[in-house]
């Protein structure tokens, strides 16, 4: 299991944030998924057998 994560310090959240992160996660070929405010992941599938991956 690989886990990714990134501290955005001194981010301002907002609309326009999280359509550049849920946007960023599409590049990535994932899909973000919020846990609460302040919590997202992305999730991934990897590789031919479509392995589902949380980063």
């Amino acid at each position: 299991m690989a886990r990714l994560e990134a501290w955005m310090d001194g981010v301002v959240d907002g609309p326009d944030r999280r359509q550049e992160l849920s946007e960023l996660a599409c590049q990535l070929g994932g899909q973000l998924e919020w846990l609460d405010p302040r919590n997202g992941e992305v999730k991934l599938a990897c590789g031919d057998e479509a392995l589902l991956v949380t980063a």
